[in-house]
């Protein structure tokens, strides 16, 4: 098994544990669900099979996909959480879930700067 798939399972492993362990502990804050989004959002952005010449756009739109599923992954996470805890006050309302949808846009652009940003590197790397 080559050494980058031994790599991505263990970023998989290590996702999956931090994320039930999160969801086990009372813990409401919005930046908690999206941090924990973030591993999952960049593992699919990077399993994700596209045709796409040239490595800079490739990391660049990679890092656009991953920022922009980080929002829909983290309101997953918050209705997850909410659907297992089950309070009679939920950790989350209705307006925490929609919030981090929203910033879907922005995490994006964030994500598209980050992977041009691993590009440059990368391309000064080699030089």
């Amino acid at each position: 098994m080559p050494r980058r798939d031994r790599l991505v399972r263990l970023a998989f492993l290590l996702s999956l544990a931090a994320s039930l362990a999160w969801l086990t502990v009372e813990e409401k804050s919005r930046l908690g669900a999206w941090l924990f989004a973030l591993p999952w959002a960049g593992l699919m952005a990077a399993r994700i099979r596209r045709p796409i010449r040239g490595r800079a756009v490739e990391m660049l739109s990679r890092g656009a996909l991953a920022g922009a599923l980080a929002g829909p992954l983290a309101g997953l996470l918050m209705l997850l959480k909410i659907s297992l805890h089950s309070h009679v006050q939920p950790d989350y309302e209705l307006g925490d879930v929609i919030a981090v949808l929203t910033w879907a846009p922005v995490g994006a652009i964030v994500g598209a700067v980050f992977g041009a940003g691993l590009a440059l590197v990368r391309k000064g790397w080699q030089s």
